[in-house]
């Protein structure tokens, strides 16, 4: 992904409908405080740096990866956020803030999917976040819908909730659902199955090579999401959604 151009980056990363609906739809209406601090741990290129900022949180965003970071740095001081947001390169497993328990919210979006021991961000977090502070985590679900996007994608695995579950356990409260049933795991699959008849994987270039279909894309795939919403209690989604509360 990050071989990739800063605008095709941006567009993956900022501009997608489904990762807008994991950060607008799932992310942020758990944030309730009206003053906080947030910590994201594997923020790429900046998607819920902007959105915690514009809440008017202060929000710490640790990745390991330059180009991402820096498009991240781009696009928090275009909007006049760079007061409220920290940006640190460094493996987000050797984190270590000013003050342990000092964050309110901590962020694992779509992240341990890439990361051989996952469990160090779990207790990382923990460790990170004030007693009743919120961890709010979403990766892919289900190891049997695994696609060429994974692929594509670096990741080192998919998950069960029950792992999940279990990776959780010194938290106090957890709540766990998936998302993306039933149009965004149909479009998954059907993509997946144009991506083998052309005996090619994704090239994130080509698909949004097109400006009109990018925004039909963006369009069709905010509504459908929608729909998809209703039915986030169910175990079939493509991802999960976990909150624990510490």
């Amino acid at each position: 992904m990050y071989r990739l151009s800063e605008k095709v980056i941006n567009q993956a990363q900022n501009q997608d409908p489904f990762f807008n609906y994991l950060t607008y739809s799932l992310v942020i209406p758990y944030f309730k405080l009206k003053k906080a601090k947030v910590l994201d741990l594997g923020c790429g290129a900046g998607r819920n740096l902007l959105a915690s900022a514009r809440k008017g949180y202060k929000v710490t965003g640790i990745d390991i990866n330059s180009k991402a970071l820096a498009i991240a740095r781009k696009w928090v001081s275009q909007e006049g956020l760079s007061g409220r947001v920290t940006i640190i390169k460094r493996d987000l497993t050797k984190f270590k803030g000013k003050s342990r328990g000092s964050y309110d919210y901590c962020i694992l979006q779509e992240v341990i999917e890439h990361l051989a021991n996952y469990q160090k961000a779990f207790d990382l977090a923990y460790k990170e976040l004030k007693k009743g502070g919120i961890l709010i985590i979403t990766t892919p679900n289900d190891p049997g819908q695994w696609n060429l996007l994974d692929d594509y994608a670096g990741h080192v695995r998919r998950f069960t909730t029950d792992e999940i579950r279990l990776a959780l356990y010194k938290f106090s409260r957890i709540k766990i659902y998936t998302v993306g049933f039933p149009f965004h795991r149909l479009g998954l699959y059907m993509y997946n199955l144009y991506l083998k008849s052309r005996s090619g994987g994704h090239n994130a270039s080509l698909f949004r090579k097109n400006r009109w279909f990018v925004k039909f894309y963006s369009i069709t795939g905010s509504l459908l999401l929608k729909f998809d919403h209703l039915f986030r209690f169910t175990p079939w989604g493509t991802t999960i959604l976990a909150v624990a509360v510490k």
